[in-house]
């Protein structure tokens, strides 16, 4: 009987060699495809904190506008009385 050259690969190690590449090859594109899916993640994680602080911001700056809105009115309203109590007081002094 002759023997195979050992160069020459037989059809079983072909496709074991094949099997094994595109076994690894799965595994390395899941394990891709599960960090770009981590990145993506992360990516929109920070979004979510970014519209999260941008919204505590945007509710700070409009607790202070409208503070300083009625702190205004408050003072107008002070200013007003007051003159109108002067001007009643100079009314009855002069009667």
């Amino acid at each position: 009987m002759m023997q195979k050259p050992k160069h020459v690969l037989s059809s079983s190690m072909a496709f074991n060699s094949f099997g094994s590449i595109f076994f690894y090859h799965c595994i390395y594109g899941c394990m891709f495809c599960t960090l770009v899916n981590f990145v993506n993640y992360v990516i929109l994680l920070l979004c979510l904190c970014i519209l999260l602080v941008t919204y505590v911001l945007f509710c700070v700056f409009c607790f202070i506008v409208l503070f300083c809105a009625l702190f205004v009115c408050k003072c107008i309203l002070h200013y007003c009385h007051r003159v109108s109590t002067q001007l009643q007081l100079t009314k009855y002094i002069k009667l």
